[in-house]
């Protein structure tokens, strides 16, 4: 039988702590300020179609047929979908929800995109000043 000591060494213990202290840093360089999602921006082949504010729309908003694909986008509660589309893949169904700003739902097949778009809020300070 072989009994193995599994001991720990001042190394070890400085590895965890480096794995740590990069798992905070790069969460703090992410989060930079609280966003706010406050329009959808629907765009087809580079062109704005709708442009929604967010905190207007009280009751499901449903936007139909952009293309020969029969999409079907909702906007409720804050938040957007593909609900329905007859194009081939599906990646646009699947993506589902989407309610942060930068999050995108595309329908490539049809050159539709649908994005969040948001402003930070609460970050008025300078971040850098080049000369």
């Amino acid at each position: 039988m072989i009994v193995v000591k599994n001991k720990l060494k001042p190394g070890d213990f400085l590895v965890v702590a480096l794995i740590i202290s990069l798992a905070v840093i790069s969460t703090a360089l992410f989060v930079q300020g609280e966003a706010e999602a406050t329009r959808v921006v629907i765009s087809k082949d580079g062109e704005v179609l709708y442009d929604v504010n967010l905190e207007e729309v009280k009751e499901r908003l449903e936007i139909k047929n952009l293309s020969e694909y029969n999409e079907l986008i909702v906007i409720e509660d804050g938040k957007v979908r593909f609900e329905r589309s007859n194009c081939p893949d599906q990646v646009c169904v699947r993506t589902g929800w989407i309610s942060k700003p930068g999050q995108a739902a595309v329908c490539l097949p049809a050159g539709i995109i649908v994005k969040i778009v948001g402003e930070i809020k609460d970050n008025d300070e300078i971040d850098i000043i080049l000369r």
